[in-house]
């Protein structure tokens, strides 16, 4: 209360109390009145002053130190919000409002998730899959989602995730966790610095491979030489030969007619296509002479250089594959017999029904095979010399086999 209605409250009280010792005053008994006994010695019990019960007060507030509120005075009241310094918020107040969704965070809108975050949570996505590498495919997927580099990737990685990327960035992970290659995916593989384009038609290239290039290309000269590729596939190995060495005339052969279309596409897509010539045949049979010869007639075609990555796994091995390789590679790509050395057999065979004998045979073949591929290379003609080329895991993995004019 403030002091003034404090003030006027003292006063008030004062005024009853004193109206009431008054009227006490009034009704006290005088000495004359018989209402008031002397104890008698038969009267033990000693009786209160007659001071009319009726009539009497029990002690007020002010007498007992306590201020008591009127509730008749219109300036007396209980003590408010206001006196305790508390607003009360009223919901007719149009400048009290609920706590709104920003503040009380009840219906703020999700932050949206970072392009790191996306990678770290789609590299789980494929953990949980039980999909391997899962860092690095991940990083793949979200480079080809993004179309970005990795150095922009490494920039961005606190930038907000575009919206237009998240369906296709989920599709690319559910395909993955399925356990399909992510060059599939991307539609496309590195080699030898070029883009590929890869499907499920052909074999995806692997980075040994280029190393059996590279063999190649230090082996050879860079006269006017013909080459040629058998078992294409993507094209890879007959496009880079093309694109290092534009000197070469190369030729490239697949029994997939499906493969064909994609290695002319890669070679188009390279600036190689006019020094490319794709021709659809099993293994050399398209390029031998003699009577019945291939598509080349009874002339053949002489070659300088036979490099070959035919399918070299053991039959009874396809099913131990990685399912990534079992379940979408092709298998006519794969399958290399009951031993894997069914193809190899064949092309020794066939060399001598070429116009000559290539100057250097170069094949990529599997764990464990290089010396058996090397006698068959031994059965077959005479070499100035066959050698090995390891692969990065330290295997055997190319056999090549020279000899001089």
């Amino acid at each position: 209360m403030t002091k003034e209605v404090r003030a006027r409250e003292r006063s008030r009280l004062t005024m009853e109390r004193e109206r009431e010792s008054a009227a006490l005053n009034a009704e006290e008994p005088s000495m004359e009145e018989p209402s008031v006994k002397e104890p008698s010695m038969k009267e033990p019990s000693v009786e209160e002053p007659s001071v009319n019960k009726r009539n009497a007060k029990a002690p007020s507030a002010k007498e007992l130190g306590v201020q008591e509120a009127s509730a008749e005075d219109p300036n007396v009241t209980e003590a408010n919000a206001e006196e305790l310094n508390v607003t009360e918020p009223s919901a007719e107040d149009p400048n009290v409002a609920e706590p709104n969704a920003l503040e009380s965070g009840a219906n703020e809108p999700p932050r949206p998730m970072t392009i790191g975050e996306a990678w770290r949570a789609g590299a789980a996505k494929l953990r949980e899959a039980g999909v391997g590498e899962e860092d690095a495919n991940a990083e793949l997927l979200l480079l080809h989602a993004l179309g970005i580099g990795k150095a922009e990737l490494l920039r961005d990685l606190r930038e907000p995730m575009p919206a237009a990327k998240l369906e296709a960035w989920e599709r690319s992970l559910a395909r993955k966790a399925a356990g399909e290659p992510v060059q599939y995916i991307m539609g496309r593989q590195a080699f030898y610095g070029r883009w590929f384009e890869v499907t499920p038609d052909v074999l995806i290239p692997r980075p040994e491979t280029e190393l059996l290039v590279e063999a190649v290309l230090a082996a050879c000269g860079g006269g006017a030489l013909t080459a040629l590729d058998v078992g294409t596939g993507s094209g890879a190995i007959a496009v880079t030969l093309a694109a290092e060495r534009p000197a070469w005339r190369v030729y490239a052969s697949d029994l997939s007619a499906d493969a064909i279309a994609v290695a002319r596409g890669n070679a188009r897509a390279n600036d190689a296509d006019e020094r490319v010539t794709f021709v659809r045949g099993d293994l050399l049979a398209p390029f031998v002479g003699g009577a019945g010869g291939g598509q080349f007639g009874e002339a053949g075609l002489a070659v300088d250089i036979l490099v070959s990555n035919p399918p070299y796994i053991p039959s009874a091995d396809l099913p131990g594959l990685q399912r990534e390789v079992r379940d979408h590679e092709p298998r006519l790509a794969l399958d290399g017999g009951p031993d894997g050395l069914a193809p190899y057999r064949r092309m020794a065979a066939q060399l001598r029904g070429l116009p000559r004998l290539p100057r250097l045979v170069a094949w990529e073949v599997g764990a464990g095979q290089a010396e058996d591929a090397a006698a068959l290379l031994r059965e077959a003609a005479e070499w100035e010399r066959i050698w090995f080329v390891r692969d990065y895991a330290g295997i055997d993995r190319h056999v090549l086999a020279i000899r001089s004019e």
